[in-house]
């Protein structure tokens, strides 16, 4: 009775589970076909900001203020495909704090940070969401900071859609739970009526 119950549960719930990863999957088709036509749209003079929501992989022009300081260095690329470290700056567009990628070095300590009045001029660069949110925003550079190469642009083809991959495990576990039930039912019934069948002929 107790294992009958269990896979009542469960296969329903493995089942919405791969139904919700199937419809985030479309979720993040649709969000990667956004992103790809950003990405082709014409560069959007923002001045001082602020950035607008849905401009992520769109390219921009922003005037920002950077204080000098020791860079934050990350591994990443370059143009050339080479892995090195891209560097980090907060700076702010206006009242908006934003993280500026300022461009791409060779060792982590490559750059000793934003030189005094840089940048004078408004730079242009892609606009990407930050990975853990504080901020926001991410500033590509498509001009390197004096000192710095540019990194590599960010691109939809490091964005991954795996939500149909977890769907078809998730389905694949159901199977499984079923297929397993089935076998212990057949197994039960089997011992039950060899069982019987032993207990008549006592009789």
């Amino acid at each position: 009775m107790i294992p009958t119950l269990m896979v009542l549960v469960a296969v329903p719930i493995l089942i919405g589970f791969g139904i919700w990863q199937l419809q985030r999957a479309q979720w993040k088709e649709a969000l990667l076909a956004d992103l790809a036509a950003n990405a082709q749209l014409p560069v959007a003079d923002l001045g001082t900001g602020p950035i607008p929501d849905g401009y992520q992989f769109r390219r921009i022009t922003l005037t920002i203020i950077c204080r000098p300081g020791k860079p934050d260095a990350r591994v990443g690329q370059n143009l050339e495909g080479e892995v090195g470290y891209s560097q980090f700056l907060p700076c702010l567009a206006g009242n908006q704090p934003i993280l500026v990628n300022a461009g791409w070095a060779i060792r982590p300590d490559g750059w000793n940070g934003a030189l005094a009045g840089w940048p004078t001029t408004p730079v242009t660069g892609t606009i990407i969401e930050t990975a853990d949110g504080n901020p926001p925003y991410t500033l590509v550079l498509a001009q390197a900071a004096p000192g710095l190469v540019p990194s590599a642009p960010p691109s939809t083809d490091s964005i991954r859609n795996t939500h149909l991959s977890y769907a078809v495990q998730w389905f694949g576990f159901a199977t499984i739970l079923a297929a397993i039930y089935a076998l212990y039912v057949r197994r039960w019934r089997r011992e039950g009526g060899a069982k019987l069948a032993s207990d008549g002929g006592q009789g």
